[in-house]
């Protein structure tokens, strides 16, 4: 019945007794009461890594006796491979441009390198690139013509208009 509990969450927990078992992982300790539930999320929370495709790798660590996390360098290998929408890129650029514009933040700030990080992170995409600064110059430029033109078109239908001055 034992080896049946090993093979139920593919060998990632090992059994201290009947009602105890240890995280290869972090080499924490649970109440087993023949219910994985607790201890699925225990790995989906903690060591997001082991995942259905993970199983070879933890077999590799099973077979160890240094047990250990490994490293982040294949998720980030995996990530490399991402590319984003184009649709999505010109919405972040465009978003970046009004930042820019309402805020008064140099244009500049679209070549510093942790802004660059930032998007890398929440895109998903470590290929993700920020236009520079004329592209982002011409975006800010076609956001004042739209915005101008909501302003001409509220005044062309406006019968009057009343302009103080303080």
């Amino acid at each position: 019945m034992e080896a049946k509990m090993k093979t139920m969450l593919n060998g990632q927990f090992i059994f201290k007794d009947r009602q105890t078992v240890i995280c290869k992982y972090c080499r924490g300790e649970f109440k087993y009461h023949r219910i994985t539930s607790s201890l699925s999320n225990h790995l989906r929370t903690k060591h997001a890594f082991s995942s259905p495709q993970s199983h070879s790798h933890s077999q590799q660590l099973s077979q160890n006796s240094n047990l250990h996390q490994p490293t982040l360098v294949p998720l980030q290998e995996k990530d490399r491979t991402r590319s984003i929408d184009p649709h999505k890129h010109e919405n972040i650029t465009y978003a970046i441009a009004r930042w820019i514009a309402m805020d008064a933040r140099p244009v500049n700030i679209v070549s510093d390198n942790g802004l660059q990080e930032v998007l890398r992170i929440a895109t998903g995409c470590q290929h993700y690139k920020l236009l520079n600064g004329p592209k982002t110059d011409a975006c800010i430029v076609d956001l004042f013509k739209l915005e101008k033109s909501k302003i001409q078109t509220s005044v062309d239908r406006m019968a009057h208009i009343a302009l103080t001055v303080d």
